[in-house]
């Protein structure tokens, strides 16, 4: 059995020629699509960072809780309000 380099030596020049197109052509392919796989991990990646979160409560919860007269604190609000995204900052002021 010949290794790929025999049989590439072997060839004719007009077919080392054909090959090698069709190397640079698989070679584009390759790197477009590893490009657009690298491209959608960084988006991704980016889409829920650490200081981003969703609060999730039942809404008869949040509802009951916000009908009492109550005071609540902002914090207690934002706990009991239903898929409300939060955001965290390292320096609120």
């Amino acid at each position: 059995m010949q290794s790929a380099f025999m049989r590439y030596t072997e060839m004719s020049a007009e077919d080392q020629r054909a090959f090698d197109r069709w190397m640079k052509a698989n070679l584009v392919v390759g790197s477009l699509f590893a490009s657009a796989l690298v491209a959608m991990a960084l988006i991704g990646s980016k889409a829920l960072e650490p200081e981003t979160a969703v609060a999730q409560i039942s809404r008869s919860v949040a509802i009951e809780a916000l009908n009492h007269d109550q005071h609540l604190s902002p914090y207690e609000i934002m706990i009991r309000l239903p898929n409300l995204p939060t955001q965290q900052v390292k320096d609120p002021f």
